[in-house]
């Protein structure tokens, strides 16, 4: 199984010419394959608690703020910008829609996601008249709540940490996991 991923990213770099996204695909491929095809139970979750589990944590976060900084420096923001306004925003309105759906889709962690909503959506606002006091409203609004109902980012193993042991029936971190995702109907921003 171990030459699977590779293979699968060799062949998908070939055929669909996108190296990058098939990189991506194969090291997603070997999650699956090294949890056994149960990410989260055999992989992720004995491994929260552990001192390599919050370098991981770090690296991503420093990673992932990297990448915002090379989308924004490179112009990537802008040009998506230039393309979302072609393609999609017309007016103000359809400014404020696109930036709603641009804080569901990028549901990365708290953080993140407002920082990479706000960075994609602030010139698409400034060429459409949407003030930024409305655009941080929104972007507030709507990335971090949609980060927190997601379940494959950190908040569940955050929320997981902060409630073990405060409750008698919650002992363990699958049992304080379990009990975040049984409470995600009554998240209410």
């Amino acid at each position: 199984w171990s030459i699977m991923p590779p293979v699968v990213a060799i062949v998908l770099a070939f055929y669909t010419r996108e190296v990058v996204s098939s990189l991506f695909l194969g090291i997603c491929l070997g999650g699956v394959i090294s949890g056994q095809l149960n990410i989260v139970q055999d992989f992720l979750i004995p491994s929260v608690g552990t001192e390599s589990f919050a370098l991981i944590i770090i690296v991503y976060l420093w990673a992932l703020g990297g990448l915002i900084g090379i989308w924004t420096r490179t112009g990537g923001a802008e040009k998506f910008a230039i393309w979302a306004s072609e393609k999609m925003v017309r007016g103000p309105q359809t400014a404020k829609f696109f930036t709603w759906m641009m804080g569901l889709i990028f549901h990365q962690g708290g953080t993140i996601s407002t920082v990479l909503t706000g960075a994609t959506v602030r010139p698409i606002a400034d060429k459409h008249n949407v003030s930024h006091e409305e655009l941080a409203y929104m972007v507030d609004s709507t990335a971090s709540p949609a980060a927190t109902l997601i379940p494959f980012n950190v908040w569940p193993f955050y929320v997981g940490g902060l409630v073990i042991g405060t409750l008698p029936f919650l002992e363990t971190t699958q049992q304080s996991i379990s009990f975040f995702f049984s409470a995600l109907p009554y998240n209410f921003y």
